[in-house]
């Protein structure tokens, strides 16, 4: 059986869930915590991001490899368009939505997150083994030092990461204005992003800092929200 290890509450992580569930795949899931992750993910896979899938000899690490892989070995309900045009556009909004929504509005999130132990913590340990948090309980200062770090959180670049977001907001809404979906005529990779990245609105699992609770309640009647969410209740299977 395949195994994905993720953060449980990586949207990250949730493309790669939600692409296996899509497809009818059973698999098994390891939740990491951050820190001693590195362990796993330096022993099984070239780099040290999640998520990660094995499945036989086959190691296939970042939530875009992993919907390609599980596209050609599991053809039924296809995630990638069959028309070349098609499927060149869903790559290119999955690039987009990646870097545009997945990682900085994971920076914002943090940003804001890191002022609030108890609510972080909670939110990186779940899913996570019994001694994650006495871990924590004295690791937490380097771990929040090495992820602020490795995903550049400051206060110089937490205003630039609320723009980028907000842009590719604005561009959902125009390109939403004409289409059903993003990228041809049926449900792509490229909704399956746009919505997963935004999985903890749709989910029950969301407990947000203030500020980014308030940018989320500023969204919530613009087109791109109202249709994302329908695309969660639509496509995600349970």
């Amino acid at each position: 059986m395949p195994i994905l290890y993720q953060f449980l509450g990586s949207h990250f992580c949730e493309k790669a869930r939600w692409a296996l569930a899509y497809k009818g795949v059973p698999y098994r899931e390891i939740n990491l915590i951050p820190g001693p992750h590195l362990r796993t993910t330096r022993r099984i896979a070239k780099k040290t991001s999640l998520p990660i899938l094995v499945d036989g000899d086959a190691v296939v690490q970042g939530s875009a490899k992993i919907i390609s892989f599980l596209d050609n070995k599991h053809l039924r309900t296809p995630l990638t368009p069959t028309n070349i045009h098609d499927a060149s556009m869903a790559h290119e909004w999955e690039r987009y939505l990646d870097r545009n929504v997945g990682i900085p509005l994971r920076a914002f999130f943090y940003h804001y997150a890191f002022r609030d132990r108890a609510l972080v913590t909670d939110f990186l340990l779940r899913g996570a083994p019994w001694w994650g948090r006495p871990f924590y309980w004295f690791a937490y200062p380097v771990i929040k030092r090495a992820m602020k770090r490795s995903m550049g959180i400051d206060e110089s670049t937490v205003g630039a990461a609320r723009s980028r977001f907000l842009f590719a907001c604005d561009k959902l809404d125009e390109r939403l204005s004409t289409h059903k979906f993003l990228a041809g005529p049926s449900f792509s990779r490229a909704d399956l992003t746009a919505s997963a990245l935004l999985f903890h609105r749709w989910s029950d699992t969301w407990r947000a800092p203030p500020e980014v609770e308030e940018l989320m309640r500023q969204l919530e009647d613009r087109p791109f929200y109202r249709w994302a969410r329908a695309i969660y209740r639509e496509y995600r299977p349970p």
